[in-house]
């Protein structure tokens, strides 16, 4: 009898914990979404980026003096940052042993993206530009390729944010260089800002 009560509480930890999972991963899913269309085959670097590398972007952002020659969502919009919020959220989220922006032991898999065509590809693995491959033949289609860190919440949960890369099999760049914020409305991820660097490339 007490192996079976141990079995459903288990069973019912397990279930929680995926469902939980699956809530905290929903918002990339959404973001992908809005990027590329659901039949469209994407790739993703398989290793996350460090939640540090969101943390210390959307304090760094947020310091930006804006002027004329600020580009455009290189500063969070208005009501986003608050160093309160963020001194919370660094304390919860910091990676206090890993500091290198590929996270090689925290991994993505298919079963993530169970709405895309996605194709994982390790990051030491993804094509450079200065070495001829494969992707870069005529011949060969063009795909997007995407870089996420796992979702953390901001603000009492007001908000979810990610750091992201984004490039193409063609172009071949995939340093992390964003953050993207999003709410949910209605029951929707949508999209508040994508936070991106005010360097010009």
């Amino acid at each position: 009898m007490k192996n079976k009560i141990f079995c459903l509480v288990g069973s019912l930890f397990l279930i929680c914990g995926c469902s939980s999972y699956k809530k905290v991963l929903s918002p990339i899913t959404a973001y992908l979404l809005t990027k590329t269309n659901k039949n469209d085959t994407i790739m993703v670097i398989e290793e996350m980026i460090n939640n540090n590398f969101t943390i210390d972007f959307l304090q760094a952002q947020s310091k930006i003096r804006v002027d004329k020659n600020t580009i455009e969502d290189s500063t969070p919009h208005e009501g986003i940052y608050s160093e309160k919020d963020w001194l919370i959220m660094q304390k919860k989220y910091q990676n206090k042993t890993k500091t290198a922006n590929w996270l090689n032991s925290d991994l993505w898999h298919q079963k993530d993206f169970n709405k895309l065509n996605i194709r994982l590809i390790k990051e030491d693995l993804f094509p450079k530009p200065w070495v001829f491959n494969e992707y870069l033949k005529e011949e060969n289609k063009e795909i997007k390729v995407f870089a996420f860190s796992k979702p953390i919440f901001y603000k009492n949960n007001r908000f979810m944010l990610f750091a992201k890369s984004e490039t193409t099999t063609k172009k071949q760049i995939i340093t992390p260089d964003s953050i993207v914020i999003m709410q949910k409305k209605n029951g929707v991820w949508i999209i508040i800002q994508e936070l991106i660097s005010n360097i010009y490339y």
